[in-house]
């Protein structure tokens, strides 16, 4: 009987919004080159998981994540600037380990799909995330907060040599089944 109750709490899902400082590192920098500036970065996801035992989850699921993208061409006679809005599509692998009853620490890889049509950079590929979080449950409902640090196309599926780097915050409900 214990173990039909311990299995039906075993999965879990969650919804999260996130909000990420992001820059597009390149893989040289370029005297006179273009910048780029990534703002209003945000995300929302869905995930599904799998308890292992008391201290090893497993979490996967789908991310969508928007930015306004600003490129400016290098100094010359006139400078262009470029406005896009960008999109992506990532399906996370994520491996969480519980440190505590409310403190974890999580990472894995990123299946990630470019959606902007419009867009000077490409950054589907695979990338990782890591991270460090605190959760609370209150019977089978729960809360959490999760820093993380994401690198997208770390390997790129094309040429690519720009990986968007960023530094953000997910904050979410959970439910166990």
């Amino acid at each position: 009987m214990i173990e039909s109750t311990h299995a039906q709490n075993s999965f879990f899902g969650k919804a999260y919004f996130g909000s990420s400082s992001a820059a597009l590192m390149t893989g040289s920098d370029y005297i006179g080159g273009p910048s780029y500036d990534v703002e209003k970065f945000r995300e929302f996801g869905l995930l599904f998981g799998k308890e292992l035992n008391g201290k090893w989850a497993v979490e996967t699921g789908v991310n969508i994540a928007a930015a306004n993208v600003i490129v400016r061409s290098g100094p010359g006679p006139e400078i262009n600037v470029t406005r896009y809005k960008f999109e992506m599509l990532s399906f996370p692998v994520i491996v969480k380990y519980s440190i505590s009853s409310f403190l974890y620490v999580n990472g894995g890889p990123l299946l990630d799909i470019q959606r902007s049509e419009k867009s000077t950079i490409n950054q589907s590929g695979i990338g990782y995330l890591i991270g460090i979080g605190a959760q609370q449950y209150f019977n089978n409902v729960g809360i959490y907060l999760n820093p993380h640090l994401k690198r997208h196309a770390a390997i790129s599926f094309d040429s690519s040599i720009e990986n968007l780097t960023e530094l953000g915050v997910q904050l979410g409900v959970a439910y166990k089944f």
